[in-house]
C-alpha cells in the first residue's frame, strides 16, 4: 500500500517526510508491511490557519462553471475544474468564507491524503495509520461518507465503515477506546473517495450540504434545492437589478418561498451562512475559532436591511405560505419581502415596481394525470407574463420543453441542470412581444402557402425546412399538430446552446399557429441505417386520422422517426393513382401503404402492397380499412423486394417504387445502396411490367444519378411535376417515370 506524495504533519513511528515532492518511504512497526508517504499538496498543519492550502469544492451538475466563477469573486487562487466541483488554494479562513458565502457550492472539502490499497483492509491498516488525534478527542463524534468504488468496495456503506474502522482502531489502540458515531451531526465528518486502487481521504468542513440554509425547516410540494434556486436567481440578472430602487422580484408560484427568500438574500447582501445552525469545522481541533468569528462578523456587517420589499411570492396554498414565512424569518429577510395568497393568472405588477424578473418553479406533472394540469399552468404563466410583465426578464426551471413552450416565450439562455433525479433546463428569456426572425419566417411561409392550402384542403403539409441557418430543423404540420424534425446538430456546437435553439423552434411553432405545446413533438433526423428506420421511439404514441385529397390515413407523430405518410410525396401519390384507374398495379417498398391507397381509391382493378417490415404492413391495413378498400384484389406481402421480383410471375400496369438510400437488414443477404443496386432493380421491375406499362421511381438520395443503361425502359424525370409548393425551396426526393417501350 502507497499514500503518495510528502507531508508536513508530525507522523506516526517508520514514516519520512521529505520536501522534494517525491516518496518518502520507510518500513513500519507492524505487519502486513504498509509503505505510507503523504501527498504534500493535500497536506496542512491545522495549527497554522494561515498556510495555503487547497481544498475541494462540490457544486451539483449544471451549476460547477458558475461556481468557478463565483470561487474567483471570493478570492480563490489557481480555480480547477472538473466534472463535480473546482480544486481551489488558500487560508483556512478561505474555506470559512466560502462556507458562509457560497450560494452555488454543495459542499468544501480539505483533502488530506490519497493512499493507495490492494483492498480494503489494505484501506483500512492505512486510514489507522493517520494521525487522527490532530482532528478530533476520542470523546467526539464522528460521520464517514464514501464515494466510488474500488479496492474491492462496490457499496459505499462498506466503503464508509471500512474507513471508519480505520479511524476507530487508531483510537481504540492509542487510549483504548473509541469515538462514537453520529450521521446526524457529528463533531468530524470524513470524506472517502475511491477509484481504482486509489482512495483519497477529506474532512468535509462544511460539514453536510451547504445548500442547507437551515431556513427551510419544512417545504412544499416539488421543492427546489437552495442552491439551485440561487442559480435561477443569479441567471436571471436579480444581483445588479435588486439594487435599484424600483425593482422586485416575483414568483407567481412560491409554495414554501425558497425562490423568494434566496432573490431576497442576494437584494439584502446576506451570507447564506449566516442563517445555518453548525458547520463541520466548528468542532474541529484544527478549528481557528478567531478566523472564523471575523467572517461572520464581517458578513453580518455587509448585510443590509432595505426599507422596502424586494420579493414577492404568491401561492394559492395559505397553510405553505405560512411556511413561506416563517422560512423567511429564520433566514434574517422576512420584513423585505411579502406572501400573498393569489392564482398566478391574478399576480399583478406592483404599480411602484418599473424593473424586476418573474422567476418561478412551475409544477411539471411528475404525477399521473399531472401533465395536463402542468401545461395549463405553463400556459397561463405565459399569459401572465404578456400581458404583466413586458419589459421584464424571466427565468424558468422546466424538465419539459414542450411544456416551457407552452409559455411563448423566446429563450435566450439555457442551462442544463438536475431538479431532483430529473434532467431539467433553467431557460431565460426577455418579456416582450413575441418576434424575431424565426417567428416573421414562419408567419412568412404560412402567408405564402395560405391559398394552396386553402384551395386543395391540405392537412398535411412543410412550412418550414432550415430557412434560417441557425434554426436547423424542418417543421411539418398535421392539421392542429406539429412535428419538428431537428437536425442533428454538430458535434462542436454545446448541448446547452442547441436545447436553446430546440425550444426556440418549439415556442415559436406554437406561437405562430396556435398549437397546443404538447401537440408538437419534436424528433433529432440523423442518418439511418439498417433497421434504425423502423426503430421505435420509447414514448407513448400520438395517432391521428389526416386528410389528403378526399382519403384519411393514421398517422402516428411520436413514436417513430417518420411519421407514416411522406408530405413531399403527395404529388407523386396522386400521379399513381391518376395512372392506376382499371390498372393493375404494383407498390415496391410501401412504407404504410399510402400510395396504394390512392391506386385503390383511383379505381385499379388490382394492387399489390410489398414490404418486408410487418409493422409497417399492418399499418397498411389499417390504411387500407379507414378508406373501406378490401377483397382478394388487393394483396399485401411481407418479403424483401429483391428476392420477390425474382419469383413474382404476375403482370403489371403501373409500379410505384420508392426504395430506402441505403439498408443493412438482417432481413436482406446483402446490403442496398440505391446508387450501386437500382439498375438491377428496374430491370427486375421491368420484367414484370406489361408494354408500355409506366414505373414511378423516387429517390432521397442527394447525388443519385439514374443509369443511363436501362435496356427497354424511356427515361424522364418528373421531379419537378411531383414538387409541391411546400418543398420547393428544398425538394425532398427526385422522380423519374419510366415507360416500357
Amino acid at each position: 500500500m502507497l499514500a503518495k506524495g510528502c507531508g508536513q504533519q508530525s507522523y506516526p513511528a517508520g514514516i519520512r517526510s521529505c520536501d522534494c515532492g517525491g516518496v518518502g518511504t520507510a518500513k513500519p512497526p507492524f505487519a502486513p508491511p504498509v509503505v505510507v508517504a503523504w501527498l504534500s499538496a493535500f497536506l496542512h498543519s491545522p495549527a497554522v490557519s494561515d498556510a495555503i492550502h487547497r481544498f475541494f469544492v462540490t457544486a451539483p451538475y449544471g451549476l460547477v462553471d458558475p461556481l468557478a466563477h463565483e470561487l474567483e469573486l471570493l478570492g480563490a487562487r489557481s480555480v480547477s475544474v472538473d466534472a463535480t466541483g473546482c480544486r481551489v488554494r488558500g487560508p483556512l479562513s478561505f474555506a470559512y468564507r466560502l462556507c458562509m458565502h457560497s450560494r452555488l457550492a454543495s459542499r468544501v472539502f480539505l483533502p488530506l491524503v490519497e493512499l493507495i490499497a490492494k483492498d480494503a483492509d489494505e484501506l483500512a491498516a492505512a486510514v489507522a495509520e493517520m494521525p487522527w488525534e490532530d482532528h478530533m478527542d476520542v470523546d467526539g463524534t464522528l460521520a464517514v461518507d464514501f464515494t466510488g468504488r474500488g479496492m474491492g468496495i462496490d457499496h459505499t456503506k462498506y466503503g464508509s465503515q471500512r474507513v471508519k474502522d480505520g479511524i476507530t482502531d487508531r483510537f481504540r489502540a492509542n487510549e483504548g477506546r473509541r469515538p462514537s458515531v453520529d450521521t446526524v451531526a457529528p463533531d468530524l465528518r470524513v470524506h472517502a473517495h475511491a477509484r481504482g486502487r486509489a482512495c483519497q481521504i477529506s474532512l468535509d468542513l462544511s460539514g453536510g450540504g451547504l445548500h442547507r440554509r437551515s431556513y427551510r425547516t419544512e417545504s412544499g410540494p416539488a421543492p427546489i434545492r437552495e442552491n439551485l434556486a440561487a442559480m435561477m436567481v443569479l441567471d436571471s440578472g436579480w444581483s445588479s437589478l435588486s439594487q435599484e430602487a424600483d425593482s422586485v422580484m416575483i414568483d407567481p408560484m412560491c409554495g414554501a418561498g425558497t425562490l423568494v427568500i434566496e432573490a431576497a438574500l442576494i437584494a439584502c447582501k446576506r451570507a447564506p451562512g449566516l442563517s445555518r445552525d453548525r458547520f463541520g469545522f466548528e468542532r474541529w481541533k484544527g478549528h481557528d475559532a478567531d478566523a472564523w468569528a471575523n467572517i461572520v462578523a464581517e458578513a453580518e456587517a455587509a448585510a443590509t436591511t432595505p426599507r422596502r420589499v424586494v420579493a414577492m411570492g404568491f401561492d394559492t396554498d395559505e397553510g405553505v405560505l405560512e411556511v413561506a414565512r416563517a422560512n423567511a424569518e429564520r433566514a434574517g429577510v422576512g420584513t423585505c419581502v411579502r406572501f400573498a395568497a393569489s392564482r398566478s393568472a391574478d399576480v399583478r405588477r406592483p404599480a411602484k415596481a418599473k424593473r424586476g424578473v418573474v422567476i418561478t418553479n412551475p409544477p411539471y406533472g411528475e404525477r399521473l394525470g399531472g401533465k395536463v394540469a402542468a401545461r395549463a399552468a405553463y400556459t397561463e404563466l405565459g399569459v401572465l407574463l404578456q400581458e404583466q410583465f413586458q419589459g421584464w426578464r424571466a427565468s424558468i426551471i422546466s424538465v419539459d420543453d414542450a411544456l416551457f413552450s407552452a409559455t411563448a416565450l423566446i429563450p435566450d439562455s439555457s442551462r442544463s441542470v438536475k431538479q431532483g433525479p430529473m434532467d431539467a433546463r433553467i431557460v431565460g428569456a426577455e418579456v416582450g412581444p413575441v418576434g424575431g426572425d424565426l417567428v416573421n419566417r414562419l408567419r412568412k411561409n404560412r402567408k405564402k402557402l395560405a391559398k394552396w392550402v386553402g384551395r386543395e384542403e391540405i392537412e398535411v403539409y412543410r412550412v418550414y425546412d432550415a430557412d434560417l441557418p441557425e434554426y436547423s430543423a424542418a417543421v411539418d404540420l398535421y392539421r392542429d399538430r406539429a412535428v419538428v424534425q431537428e437536425y442533428a446538430p454538430p458535434a462542436e456546437i454545446p448541448a446547452d446552446k442547441a436545447a436553446t435553439r430546440r425550444l426556440e423552434i418549439v415556442t415559436a411553432v406554437a406561437n405562430v399557429f396556435d398549437i397546443a405545446p404538447h401537440h408538437i413533438y419534436v424528433k433529432t433526423r440523423r442518418r439511418q441505417k439498417g433497421a434504425d428506420q423502423y426503430a421505435k421511439a420509447e414514448v407513448e404514441p400520438a395517432v391521428c386520422i389526416v386528410s389528403e385529397a378526399g382519403l384519411r390515413f393514421r398517422v402516428d407523430l411520436a413514436s417513430y422517426l417518420d411519421t407514416g405518410l411522406f408530405p413531399d410525396h403527395r404529388r407523386t401519390r396522386a400521379m399513381f393513382g391518376e395512372l392506376s384507374q382499371g390498372k393493375d398495379v404494383l407498390n415496391l417498398f410501401a412504407y404504410t401503404g399510402t400510395a396504394t391507397v390512392h391506386a385503390a381509391r383511383g379505381g385499379a382493378r388490382s394492387t399489390t402492397t410489398v414490404d418486408m417490415s410487418k409493422t409497417y404492413l399492418e399499418w397498411a391495413q389499417r390504411n387500407f380499412d379507414l378508406n373501406g378498400i378490401e377483397g382478394d384484389q388487393h394483396r399485401i406481402v411481407r418479403a424483401n423486394v429483391l428476392a420477390w421480383l425474382e419469383k413474382e410471375t404476375r403482370a403489371y400496369d403501373v409500379v410505384f417504387c420508392d426504395p430506402p438510400t441505403f439498408s443493412n437488414s438482417k432481413s436482406m443477404e446483402t446490403t442496398w445502396e440505391v446508387q450501386r443496386d437500382h439498375p438491377g432493380l428496374l430491370s427486375r421491375i421491368a420484367a414484370r411490367l406489361r408494354p408500355g406499362g409506366v414505373i414511378l421511381f423516387s429517390t432521397n438520395a442527394r447525388r443519385f444519378t439514374i443509369s443511363d443503361a436501362l435496356d427497354g425502359l424511356e427515361v424522364e424525370e418528373i421531379t419537378r411535376e411531383t414538387t409541391s409548393p411546400d418543398f420547393e425551396r428544398r425538394p425532398l426526393h427526385r422522380a423519374w417515370r419510366l415507360t416500357r417501350t
